[in-house]
């Protein structure tokens, strides 16, 4: 049985230098490619919030406190989608330092914004035992329901390139997806307290990040817009014998 070793350190240092010194892609490209995943996830979230609805009480909540989560909350999802989508000249991606850290420190500047900051107003409803649990599970389903094509929208640029480490940037575009999904929702939930901000806004973003580094590995994406594009070509799925 043969066995794989893995290359030296300084092996695959100079073979990445090398690919980032080399084009994969025509000059505009992956510019185009991401202006285009950006119009979509802003005309998403807009849809979405447009369809939720923004909560009832949002003017007697606190100024302070709801810009103060907004602006973390922005302000991650900002930085881990610019984090997931850095590019050398080649699909060679984000260092692994700088996906780990943007990863790391959105995840705890999200925890402590959950734990420590809680916009609520006069009608701000705070549940406990099962009712916590039985009214946090729709917050969770919606933001799966906005992260994911949200997710799937930030993978697009990737088509037909190779990333060095598919699964850490993966997850880092799954931080984005999840938080910018947490935002819309937020907008719309009515429910206060640390305990349901924690379980049904912050803890649906685990599943979207390994679904972002399951899809980023497996090119899940890359294979939807082929199998899309052949049945555009053919109009069936199926290929003719």
């Amino acid at each position: 049985m043969k066995t794989f070793e893995r290359p030296p350190s300084d092996l695959r240092a100079r073979v990445l230098a090398a690919a980032n010194r080399t084009p994969a892609t025509r000059p505009g490209t992956w510019a185009r490619r991401v202006a285009g995943a950006g119009a979509f996830a802003l005309l998403w979230m807009l849809a979405a919030t447009a369809l939720l609805r923004v909560r009832a009480d949002w003017s007697e909540l606190p100024a302070r406190p709801l810009a103060l989560t907004f602006a973390v909350l922005l302000g991650v999802a900002g930085a881990a989608a610019a984090g997931g989508l850095t590019r050398g000249r080649a699909m060679a991606g984000a260092a692994l330092e700088r996906l780990a850290v943007v990863v790391a420190v959105g995840l705890a500047a999200l925890l402590v914004l959950v734990l420590a900051v809680d916009p609520e107003g006069a009608s701000t409803r705070q549940l406990g035992g099962a009712d916590l649990w039985w009214h946090s599970a729709p917050c969770a389903a919606l933001e799966m329901g906005v992260g994911i094509p949200l997710l799937m929208a930030a993978l697009v640029p990737f088509a037909g390139l190779s990333l060095a480490r598919p699964g850490l940037t993966g997850a880092c575009v799954g931080l984005a997806a999840a938080t910018f999904a947490h935002a819309v929702v937020r907008l719309h939930c009515g429910l206060g307290g640390s305990d349901h901000a924690l379980i049904g806004h912050l803890l649906p973003g685990v599943p979207l990040m390994l679904l972002g580094a399951w899809f980023s590995r497996t090119r899940v994406v890359e294979r939807l817009l082929a199998w899309f594009a052949f049945w555009a070509r053919s109009g069936s799925p199926r290929r003719e014998k």
